[in-house]
């Protein structure tokens, strides 16, 4: 059993997963007489379905090495004063703000197929006192463009340096924004940043935070945002009261979903 079990891995690594797949299937059949629990048969299963599950996955990635306008899908709700343009191979969304507001670049997707989001942001000398971040929504708009948030993780660095979470839950803001022990998010250096969402069901869905490529916040329930009647919005977000100066630039900004 354990050198079918080792074939059938060797036969994925190699690249033929169809083939893995029926052989790992293949000595659940031949052992399915054995006493429940039998080990080797859920270890072929349990690899199964990882390989299932990994093949269900697809990695999107966008650079923003192109001219023009930022397009390719993304949607923007402009603040007062902040402008989101393309420039020198990023995002940049910068100006003096007019008004205490909040300027978003953003994407949607069906709650089942978004699983994170991860971005690189950099917080440039120029910038003056505003937060920058990162965020997973599930958001309704009203007949006059009003935005109603349901449930919502963001993860921010605020405008003291301070770099915290935030959640929303049915509606409510969950608790004060929690700080966080992380690497330090220096103007100037850019930081990559993500969000992971994990969960079959709405019950069962929880979020993981990580800064610098380290997690920290881990699993953290979040049923709310979980529930597929209606997509989410995910992206980047800065705000600042009125007289300050955004100066944010963002790039490499990465999305694993489920292919269609």
């Amino acid at each position: 059993a354990s050198a079918r079990n080792g074939m059938a891995w060797w036969q994925y690594l190699s690249g033929d997963s169809g083939q893995a797949q029926a052989s790992f299937a293949e000595l659940v059949d031949i052992r399915r007489n054995e006493a429940e629990g039998d080990a080797p048969s859920q270890y072929a299963e349990t690899q199964s379905a990882r390989i299932r599950d990994h093949e269900s996955k697809e990695f999107w990635r966008d650079r923003f090495d192109r001219v023009g306008r930022v397009g390719n899908g993304w949607t923007y709700d402009q603040g007062y004063g902040a402008e989101v343009r393309l420039r020198d191979g990023a995002v940049w969304i910068e100006g003096q703000l007019t008004k205490e507001s909040r300027t978003r670049l953003y994407r949607e997707l069906p709650a089942d197929r978004l699983l994170s989001l991860e971005a690189e942001l950099t917080v440039h000398p120029d910038s003056r006192d505003v937060t920058v971040g990162i965020f997973v929504a599930r958001e309704t708009e009203g007949r006059t463009g009003d935005i109603r948030t349901h449930a919502a993780v963001e993860l921010v660095r605020h405008w003291d340096g301070a770099v915290r979470a935030t959640l929303t839950k049915k509606g409510e803001l969950d608790a004060a924004a929690q700080d966080l022990n992380t690497a330090q998010w220096n103007v100037g250096e850019p930081m990559r940043v993500g969000i992971e969402k994990r969960g079959e069901t709405s019950s069962d869905t929880t979020v993981t935070l990580w800064v610098d490529d380290v997690p920290v916040i881990e699993n953290l329930a979040l049923p709310t945002l979980g529930r597929s009647s209606q997509p989410l919005r995910f992206g980047i977000f800065v705000e600042g009261r009125a007289g300050r100066r955004a100066s944010v630039s963002v790039d490499h900004v990465g999305v694993v979903r489920r292919r269609l």
